[in-house]
């Protein structure tokens, strides 16, 4: 294969990925937008679970009145399973303020799970703007960077003559790095 037919079939490859990863940005944006447009109502998380377990680390004021305590177990949430952190995150997501979560947790020294209902309540509004941040600045931040590192060292590898002589510079910058 020619050199110049090379970099073009590379270019197009790079094209098509830049297209699949811009298109799953965009519709991962568009249903955070639908769920953060000011008309929707999103219940924040009553507790706080450990990463890789399901003990419990950190209760809302409605969980602590409803009988949740720091260092409870969880056995289910919404009657299924505890399984990780997703399954909080579905029953969440299928939830609005004012209604409740079913926790059934296992308590010290106890054998059997009791269910309790937490009243949930409204995100604040003051999260949104972290959530757009982490949720779509951040990511979308990335893959343009990541995508415009390969389209600038590919041109300097060779589409542009006159930046070839840096891709040297360059490629050993990125080493020491």
């Amino acid at each position: 294969m020619a050199p110049k037919t090379k970099s073009v079939a590379l270019y197009a490859c790079l094209g098509g990925l830049f297209l699949i990863a811009a298109s799953d940005r965009a519709r991962t944006t568009w249903d955070m937008l639908r769920t953060l447009l000011p008309g929707a109502r999103l219940a924040q998380a009553p507790l706080g679970i450990a990463w890789g377990g399901n003990l419990v680390q950190a209760v809302s004021p409605q969980a602590r009145e409803a009988g949740l305590s720091v260092g409870d177990r969880v056995a289910a949430i919404a009657g299924r399973p505890y399984t990780g952190r997703a399954v909080l995150g579905r029953a969440l997501n299928g939830s609005q303020p004012g209604g409740s979560l079913a926790v059934d947790v296992l308590t010290a020294g106890s054998t059997a799970p009791r269910r309790i209902e937490i009243p949930l309540v409204g995100l604040d509004r003051g999260n949104l703007a972290l959530l757009l941040i982490l949720g779509f600045f951040t990511p979308l931040l990335c893959l343009l960077l990541g995508f415009g590192v390969a389209l600038f060292l590919g041109f300097a590898a060779g589409i542009v003559p006159a930046l070839g002589a840096y891709r040297a510079r360059i490629t050993d910058m990125l080493r020491t790095v």
